[in-house]
């Protein structure tokens, strides 16, 4: 059969557009193929404790209706590892708000005047551990009642259940009592042939007192003379270097000696930078704003008009393989900010105005201690935050104290923290040491 010109032509045509429709499809299943298995690429592996956290969402989710806001604190008191327990929190966080629960990450709710309101869903998840093995606990706060969620949990496949990772503990002592408000003070260690050392700030003088055998007797005492009446929130620091004494306050800056006399002068200091050393890095000083009771971050070229300084009142320096930055408690009790070179990584809230931070301590763990939220009027705490993957989940046990935290300082080796608080009890203003030590 022999076909006319023109329908050869046509059927020529024809053949050559499904042709190249055919190449087309075939790129285009080739670039979908490619884009899947890129994707699939990005994706974390499967976590060995993923089915263990959908169990546990269930169960929380099965205690009665989490559907609307609500906020999510995880409390790590067992030995897994901070990266471990960041792990388990996203993993609960994703899969709760998959069931209806429009989670905001947050901290509980201190209490006190000052404190952020409740949310109207709560849920504290601690991971425990017993003598049998692990045991999760949620409790879930609403306004229909609280109600509690436990699950015991074998550890998965691949995870050793006799892996010891250390559990962070604090430890305090109280070193000094008095009824005059106290600032901050210092310990000078004994050493051959001479006693220890206990230097007391107060608002109008700076004390020494020597350890004979375990009594504490004044030696030495010396007037802060200042011409300004001192701010209402009066703040304090001192610094001890080889016997030398730095003494900072709004507007003075005195200097001295530890030594067996006690020689202090102060003069007019209101430019004088204050020391901010957090996690034993030393080398941050900042500008103290005495009217605003903050201290001043320099921003790095600030756009015309624009602010040139941010304000804070307390800074915590966070290390890790991930990630590093200036954790501060900005001004406003907006809670803190982790920031990474001068951008904003995250975002703490309900946090106290005081934190600091420790060298770590325990293997795998970046200490941050944090005071609680309520005002002077309030009994407070001091809890660990442990800071991995940017995020901060409260380890250990917290250490009460009978009234509120009045100042938070490391010390200069960033092994332990001084600590300044007032007991309602009993009226005292306190003076102690908080240290961490590692347990199981």
């Amino acid at each position: 059969m022999q076909f006319p010109p023109r329908a050869i032509l046509i059927w020529r045509r024809q053949s050559s557009q499904r042709s190249i429709l055919f190449r087309v499809a075939n790129l285009l299943l080739l670039l979908s193929a490619c884009k899947a298995s890129a994707l699939a690429a990005q994706q974390p592996p499967p976590s060995p404790w993923d089915s263990i956290v959908r169990e546990f969402a269930t169960k929380i989710a099965n205690v009665g209706s989490v559907r609307g806001e609500g906020s999510l604190e995880l409390q790590n008191l067992s030995s897994l590892d901070g990266s471990t327990a960041a792990e388990i929190h996203a993993s609960l966080l994703g899969l709760l708000s998959a069931k209806g629960f429009r989670l905001i990450p947050g901290v509980a709710d201190k209490g006190g005047p000052l404190a952020p309101p409740a949310p109207p869903i709560h849920i504290v998840a601690t991971l425990s551990e017993n003598l049998d093995g692990l045991i999760w606990i949620a409790e879930v706060h609403t306004s229909s009642g609280n109600k509690i969620v436990m699950l015991p949990v074998t550890p998965p496949p691949g995870v050793s259940a006799n892996e010891v990772h250390p559990v962070p503990l604090l430890e305090r002592t109280v070193f000094w009592r008095q009824a005059e408000p106290m600032l901050d003070f210092a310990m000078v260690p004994a050493t051959a042939g001479v006693a220890p050392l206990l230097i007391v700030l107060s608002p109008e003088r700076l004390t020494f007192y020597r350890s004979e055998q375990g009594v504490w007797h004044i030696t030495a005492s010396a007037a802060i003379e200042h011409t300004q009446p001192w701010p209402r929130d009066l703040r304090g620091r001192m610094e001890l270097d080889a016997g030398k004494l730095s003494v900072y306050l709004p507007g003075i800056f005195c200097s001295g000696t530890a030594g067996t006399e006690l020689g202090l002068y102060c003069s007019p200091g209101a430019d004088k930078l204050w020391p901010v050393e957090a996690g034993g890095i030393g080398g941050s000083t900042f500008k103290f704003d005495a009217g605003r009771n903050y201290f001043l971050d320099p921003i790095e070229n600030p756009s015309a008009g624009a602010a040139r300084f941010k304000p804070f009142y307390s800074a915590a320096r966070v290390q890790s393989g991930v990630y590093g930055g200036l954790l501060e408690v900005v001004a406003g009790g907006d809670g803190a900010q982790l920031h990474e070179g001068r951008e904003i990584a995250e975002h703490f809230p309900g946090w106290g105005s005081d934190i600091t931070s420790l060298n770590d301590t325990c293997a795998g763990f970046s200490p941050v201690l944090v005071a609680g939220a309520g005002d002077d009027t309030s009994t407070d705490t001091i809890q660990i935050y442990q800071m991995a993957d940017r995020q901060a989940l409260a380890a250990g046990q917290p250490i009460l104290f009978p009234g509120p935290v009045r100042a938070l300082w490391e010390t200069s080796d960033a092994r332990s923290a001084r600590v300044i608080s007032h007991n309602l009890q009993t009226g005292m203003y306190e003076a102690s040491s908080i240290s961490i030590s590692c347990g199981r």
